[in-house]
């Protein structure tokens, strides 16, 4: 879902049901980009909302397709 300006979200991947799992996201709104992939255990990424759009502020072992 979307944000609101200046919401700041940090989405860590903390915990998988087996092993080799990985997650995908899709938000509706990425700026640049469609995809942000976490495969392994403590990777992540933080978003910024501005203007209708997340905004990738950081990566941790996350990837953007």
């Amino acid at each position: 879902p979307d944000g609101v300006d200046g919401q700041v979200i940090t989405l860590i991947y903390t915990s998988e049901g087996a092993a080799g799992d990985d997650v995908t996201i899709t938000p509706t709104n990425l700026l640049g980009f469609t995809t942000i992939f976490l495969a392994l255990l403590g990777t992540g990424c933080e978003l910024y909302f501005t203007d209708g759009t997340w905004v990738v502020k950081s990566l941790n072992g996350a990837s953007l397709s």
